[in-house]
């Protein structure tokens, strides 16, 4: 994958084990990397988002990579949790 900084960047970090929100922040990529560091981690991205079980899967100790297009909800948070 080619490094292609955009705007100043940002950075989230959240308890394993507790569900956490995000505050917004701008899309400025077209991707949004996840890693789910020390705890594996479910994700939810909408307007008021709340992970559940059911929701996207990060195991711990890995990382995704989340496409985002023109078509995509805007992205105002992320929410975590077991």
């Amino acid at each position: 994958m080619t490094h292609r900084p955009v705007g100043a960047g940002a950075s989230f970090a959240f308890t394993a084990g507790a569900a956490t929100t995000s505050s917004a922040f701008s899309v400025q990529s077209d991707t949004l990397r996840i890693a789910a560091i020390g705890g594996a981690a479910h994700v939810a991205i909408a307007a008021s988002p709340t992970a559940a079980i059911t929701d996207y899967y990060i195991p711990s100790g890995t990382a995704v990579t989340l496409a985002l297009t023109q078509a995509s909800i805007r992205v105002v948070g992320v929410t975590t949790g077991t």
